[in-house]
């Protein structure tokens, strides 16, 4: 029978997927060749152990370990009852390889196993079994993760040289995000919160906007490489990537809609400089038409047609004028006597109207994506084929 009591877990290294684990394996076996041969209960230590039979087992997805390492350099104990009882025990550390899966990385759960196993005894010699339901686990805490749960199985591996009994012990661990919230989300954040302030820069003052979107969009990617620099180079996009690249493109699209806004402010003065002209000739028509009102109310009695200036500036009270004509200071037509002669309000510009509408468009769509984002991978509700998931 075989125990496991583990005392912590070492860094879990995602670069080279693999894991430490500290503990103490414990081996316990009747040999009858020791049954009545002893008066007392006797205990081994160092170099006697290596005088007597123990079984060869060694952790099969191991890539360092003490547990095949001489008893008399490794701490260890064996103990032998009268009734030929023998319970052997070993301080250990193990280096094992941890298959990973990283696509919902910083999001996930890793399951990483031990597997023991016997190199020379089939089944026909020696047959492993659990002596507890469960492993004792005095830390579960290490660095970014957190043990869950442990998970202990029984097989029967077949080879070419035949059946060997196999025990597995599988830990479920669950990544810490607090690091990567206050490393790469909350900075992501308020990079792209930063992009948003074009939408209140001066339109004609794009050399501003197309540098506070040029910075945004390095920062992004920079967050993109460091986020990835400790993690291996899998073939599949991995959650902080997905969120990361929604990011960058929320700042490019903010660019693109500065070009759009610097488009529709040229072409709209152009459409300006055509308006002024066209309004400079309607108020030369309109001079004209005072002018010419004014002389047919004072008559031809002067006996010139020429009338100064400062008679004609006002046109009289039963003058149509038109729409634009009287009005106070919020556009409204008002009669005449109550206020200067002044133009309508000006329409909003349809590059004002792109600024104004991006202001609130691109918060709400923001704060759209980071519910789904985080609904979808707490709840891991994500619609993914099963080939996908089991990469």
């Amino acid at each position: 029978m075989v125990d496991l009591y583990v005392e912590s877990f070492g860094n879990i290294k995602e670069a080279d997927m693999e894991y430490t684990v500290f503990g103490y394996f414990r081996q316990s076996w009747v040999d009858k060749r020791l049954a009545g041969k002893l008066n007392q209960t006797l205990v081994l230590r160092n170099t006697a152990i290596d005088h007597a039979w123990t079984p060869d087992t060694y952790c099969a997805n191991t890539r360092q370990s003490n547990l095949k390492t001489s008893a008399s350099d490794s701490e260890s104990a064996m103990r032998v009852d009268i009734n030929g009882s023998v319970f052997f025990t070993q301080r250990i550390h193990i280096i094992a390889s941890c298959e990973m899966n990283l696509q919902d990385f910083p999001l996930d759960h890793q399951e990483c196993v031990l597997k023991f196993i016997s190199y020379a005894y089939n089944t026909s010699d020696i047959v492993y079994w659990w002596a507890k339901d469960n492993v004792e686990i005095e830390k579960k805490t290490v660095a970014q993760f957190q043990n869950e749960e442990v998970h202990l199985s029984k097989t029967v591996e077949q080879y070419i040289t035949g059946n060997f009994s196999m025990l597995s012990v599988s830990f479920t661990f669950h990544r810490s995000i607090g690091y990567y919230v206050m490393q790469v989300y909350a900075p992501d954040v308020l990079v792209v919160a930063i992009s948003w302030t074009l939408f209140w820069v001066d339109k004609n003052d794009m050399n501003t906007r197309m540098a506070v979107g040029v910075t945004t969009i390095l920062t992004i990617v920079f967050l993109l490489g460091s986020a990835n620099t400790s993690l291996p180079r899998v073939s599949y996009a991995k959650a902080i990537d997905w969120y990361l690249m929604v990011s960058f493109a929320f700042i490019f699209a903010a660019l693109v809609e500065c070009m759009f806004v610097f488009h529709f402010r040229i072409d709209g003065g152009k459409r300006e400089n055509k308006k002024s002209t066209f309004s400079l000739r309607s108020k030369k028509k309109r001079r004209f038409s005072g002018r010419l009102i004014a002389l047919m109310k004072t008559g031809l009695r002067r006996g010139s047609y020429r009338i100064d200036e400062e008679e004609i500036i006002e046109a009289p009270p039963n003058f149509k004028r038109q729409k634009s004509g009287i009005c106070d200071h919020n556009g409204n037509h008002i009669k005449h006597g109550q206020g200067k002669i002044c133009k309508q309000a000006e329409e909003i510009s349809l590059s004002d109207r792109i600024d104004i509408t991006s202001r609130y468009l691109f918060p709400f769509a923001f704060l759209l994506f980071n519910i789904f984002y985080w609904f979808a991978y707490v709840y891991d509700i994500r619609v993914l084929p099963e080939s996908a998931r089991d990469m």
